[in-house]
C-alpha cells in the first residue's frame, strides 16, 4: 500500500484524467435520466414532499415506506422545496451524490495504491450499471453508497496517521449512514472486525467504538420501530 500517496502534487495529467473521468460518469448519468416513469418506490419517496412541514411529511411518508430512516428523507425534502417538483430535478439530488461518489472512490484508490488504481476504480464506479441506476433514482441508496466511501476513506487515513480528524469523518459518516438505512450496520460491523484484527490489544478503544456505534444503531431501531406497521400493512393490502 502506498499510504503516503495522498502527499504528492497531483499533476496537470492526473488532473486531467479525473475530471475526464467524471464528466464521462456525468454524461452517462444524465442520459435519459428523465425518461423512465417513477416506479413504486419512487412513489413512496415523491407522494408527501408537498406537506408543509417536515414533521407533516415524515408522517405521511411512513405510512407507505417502511424503510424510511430520517436522513435521506430530510434531505429530499428541503431539496424538493429548493429546486422544485419535476422529475428530473428530484433525480439530481442522487446524480450529485453519485458524482461526488465517484471523487471519493478515486481518492480512496490514491491513497493507497497511486492515482492509476484510483482512476479504474473510478471508472468501475463511473460505467457502474447498479451505480449509474443508482445516481438516477428518487430513493436513498445513492447517499448510503456516499457515506460508506466517505466513511472508507476517513477510517483508512485514520489508522494510518491516528488524527482525530479523520476518526471524526469516519464517525460522522458512519452516524448519517446509520441514519439512513438500517442494513449500513453491516458495514460498520465490517469495520469493527478490521480494527479488532489490527489493533486487538487496544481494548479501551475496541469498546468505545462499538458502543458509539451501537447507540448509533439502537437510534436508527428505535425509529424503525415507531413506524405505524398497521396503516403501513393496510396499505400494501
Amino acid at each position: 500500500m502506498n499510504l503516503d500517496d495522498s502527499q504528492e502534487r497531483w499533476t496537470g495529467t492526473q488532473i486531467a484524467a479525473v475530471v475526464g473521468i467524471l464528466v464521462a460518469g456525468l454524461a452517462v448519468r444524465l442520459y435519459q435520466i428523465d425518461s423512465e416513469a417513477l416506479w413504486y418506490d419512487e412513489i413512496s419517496s415523491y407522494g408527501f414532499l408537498d406537506a408543509p412541514t417536515l414533521t407533516e411529511f415524515f408522517n405521511q411518508e411512513r405510512t407507505l415506506d417502511a424503510a424510511m430512516l430520517p436522513v435521506y428523507f430530510t434531505a429530499e425534502y428541503y431539496w424538493y422545496h429548493l429546486v422544485g417538483e419535476s422529475v428530473l430535478a428530484m433525480r439530481l439530488l442522487s446524480l450529485i451524490t453519485g458524482m461526488v461518489t465517484i471523487f471519493v472512490v478515486y481518492l480512496i484508490g490514491r491513497r493507497l495504491y497511486g492515482h492509476w488504481a484510483g482512476s479504474v476504480a473510478a471508472l468501475c464506479v463511473a460505467f457502474s450499471k447498479l451505480m449509474i441506476y443508482q445516481s438516477q433514482e428518487i430513493r436513498m441508496y445513492a447517499f448510503v453508497l456516499l457515506f460508506c466511501v466517505i466513511s472508507a476513506y476517513g477510517l483508512i487515513n485514520a489508522t494510518a496517521t491516528n488524527k482525530k480528524r479523520w476518526w471524526a469523518c469516519t464517525l460522522i459518516a458512519n452516524v448519517l449512514m446509520l441514519g439512513t438505512h438500517l442494513f449500513a450496520v453491516l458495514f460498520v460491523g465490517a469495520q469493527f472486525a478490521y480494527l479488532l484484527l489490527t489493533r486487538p490489544r487496544q481494548i479501551k478503544f475496541l469498546v468505545s467504538w462499538a458502543a458509539f456505534h451501537t447507540v448509533a444503531e439502537l437510534l436508527a431501531l428505535g425509529w424503525f420501530m415507531t413506524t405505524n406497521f398497521s396503516a403501513l400493512q393496510e396499505h400494501m393490502a
